[in-house]
């Protein structure tokens, strides 16, 4: 079984692309989360961007 083969058959491309979803989401939603607490806390949209 070639090395490629032994990947796919360990995480299918269904998984990977599940993986990647959740982390894309994971990583948008807490800096969304960072940026209302920075607005919250009296930043202006320089400091915010910055």
């Amino acid at each position: 079984m070639s090395p490629l083969a032994r990947i796919r058959a360990i995480a299918p491309p269904s998984a990977v692309a599940a993986g990647l979803i959740a982390v894309t989401v994971g990583v948008t939603s807490a800096a969304a989360l960072v940026f209302t607490a920075a607005r919250a806390a009296g930043a202006d949209a320089r400091e915010v961007s910055s």
